[in-house]
């Protein structure tokens, strides 16, 4: 998956569970919690309680929507 098509996601529907290949889970609550690199080779998901994830995009397999 491509980090442009995460960041979409992100500001579409949220919440958003991003699935990964290793079978770890992201979730991302709000917009400002959500970023990627110029190149779109990371993603960064920050943590609502601080912290971070640094994820490659080519290992996201799911993007699962939660209602809010």
């Amino acid at each position: 998956m491509t980090a442009s098509r995460i960041l979409e996601a992100a500001q579409d529907k949220l919440p958003v569970i991003i699935h990964t290949r290793n079978g770890k889970t992201h979730t991302v609550n709000h917009i400002d919690y959500i970023s990627a690199a110029p190149a779109g080779d990371v993603i960064v998901v920050f943590g609502e309680q601080g912290g971070f994830n640094l994820i490659d995009p080519t290992l996201v397999t799911e993007l699962e929507y939660q209602p809010n």
